[in-house]
C-alpha cells in the first residue's frame, strides 16, 4: 500500500508519540465493554421523551 506523504508523516509522528501503545494501554484498562449494549435502553428512552414532548405540546 502506498501512502500519501501526508498520510505517512502523520503515521509517523503518532508512533513517535508513542499514541497507539497508549490508546492499547487505555483500552486494556478501561471496564468499559468492547461494544455498545444499551441500544433498546437508549431506544426506550427516546421513545418516552419524545412522547412525553408531545403530549407536553398539545
Amino acid at each position: 500500500m502506498c501512502e500519501t506523504p501526508t498520510a505517512a508523516g502523520r503515521a509517523a509522528v503518532l508512533r513517535a508519540a508513542g499514541l497507539p501503545a497508549r490508546l492499547d494501554a487505555a483500552q486494556d484498562a478501561t471496564a468499559l465493554p468492547d461494544a455498545p449494549g444499551a441500544r433498546e435502553g437508549l431506544h426506550d428512552l427516546i421513545v418516552r421523551a419524545r412522547t412525553a414532548g408531545a403530549s407536553a405540546e398539545r
